[in-house]
């Protein structure tokens, strides 16, 4: 939604665990993103709730009851946060930027990793065949000294 505060997304609980679902909120520009949870058990703190904000470009603030409640910015920056058992009145004051920014990670995703694994796997292969190689050679060297120590 577009509101004077910039756009504002709402996700909920788990929702933040999803990335795909959160790539959209990045592509449609999101600047803050609301997050409400319930942490069962107390202090199961995510921590890749907290890199979407980073990947995406816009701020978090995730109120959690039986938690951490947290304002953090789009470079993952903790502006404010306070837990749930020792606060009286049960209000965080943080200055949360208005304005997100974009990020390369909206646009190509994962694609960074998934040629990181093709890479390793290139390589795997490439060892097997190297090592192949080199057990041939190795039987064909083996093979021409028997036969030169048999010719007269």
């Amino acid at each position: 939604m577009d509101t004077p505060y910039g756009r504002i997304a709402i996700s909920i609980c788990r929702d933040m665990e999803f990335p795909h679902y959160m790539r959209q909120a990045g592509r449609d520009d999101v600047d803050i993103m609301l997050s409400p949870a319930y942490e069962w058990p107390k202090g199961l703190v995510v921590h890749s709730v907290y890199m979407r904000g980073i990947e995406y470009g816009f701020s978090l603030v995730r109120p959690a009851y039986n938690g951490i409640t947290i304002a953090q910015d789009f470079n993952g920056r903790i502006l404010s946060q306070m837990d749930s058992d020792e606060t009286d009145d049960g209000i965080l004051y943080a200055d949360v930027p208005t304005r997100g920014v974009n990020t390369l990670y909206t646009e190509v995703g994962d694609l960074l990793g998934w040629g990181s694994v093709l890479g390793f796997l290139g390589l795997v292969l490439l060892s097997v065949v190297l090592s192949i190689r080199r057990k041939k050679e190795k039987r064909e060297c083996r093979s021409w000294y028997v036969s030169s120590q048999l010719a007269p």
